[in-house]
């Protein structure tokens, strides 16, 4: 623009990147839950943002390398191991952000003696039945958090299971998480109950068809 200086039009479009990023909330709060997917989905290509749901076979070694590195350096799961069960889950969800993997998420199928142990710890057994899959590996890469890439996975992962149950389990003290995942439909299911791996609780969520 004539007359303005570079630090001023710099200042400019970040004024207008804030109004635009404030409608888009401001949308995406007041539309239901299929228009909302729609909203978010413009989003998405406004940012040359996509998301991949994959069979892990089908993955690139690429892929595959730089889903297991965001998963692992989130701290919530060990090395030694992972890329078997990686491979052995339903499907892998990446979110890629001008082609670089920027988020992470998967449904999974799991052990039948694993989950009834959680539904057991959470008090809900009789609910285990509703349940195929379970979310997980749902991690943001530091660089691209607090953008609602996690709630873009969790949709992902919704459209993808269809009419099949899908339950997660998320750490009590994830208020973020339990707001993503209030958000997309699932429920609290049970109690909280004590983790195997660490000195903290987990909570249980579902959705069933």
């Amino acid at each position: 623009m004539k007359g303005y200086t570079n630090q001023s039009l710099r200042k400019i479009e970040k004024v207008k990147e804030l109004i635009v990023s404030s409608l888009n909330k401001y949308q995406v709060k007041a539309l239901g839950h299929r228009e909302r997917c729609r909203c978010l989905k413009r989003y998405d290509e406004r940012m040359s943002m996509q998301i991949e749901v994959k069979l892990p076979n089908d993955c690139e070694l690429a892929e595959l390398n730089y889903f297991e590195k965001i998963v692992v350096e989130a701290g919530e799961v060990q090395a030694a191991g992972f890329r078997n069960l990686m491979l052995g889950a339903h499907r892998l969800i990446f979110l890629k952000v001008d082609g670089e993997l920027a988020a992470t998420g998967a449904i999974k199928v799991p052990r039948d003696t694993y989950q009834k142990g959680v539904f057991e710890k959470a008090g809900v057994s009789e609910l285990l039945s509703k349940y195929k899959y379970e979310a997980g590996w749902i991690f943001v890469s530091k660089s691209h958090r607090r953008k609602g890439f996690s709630t873009q996975i969790v949709n992902a992962l919704i459209e993808e299971i269809s009419s099949h149950g899908c339950y997660a389990t998320t750490r009590s003290d994830n208020l973020g998480m339990h707001k993503i995942f209030t958000r997309t439909n699932f429920e609290k299911l049970g109690d909280d109950y004590q983790s195997g791996n660490g000195d903290y609780n987990l909570g249980l969520f579902g959705i069933s068809s």
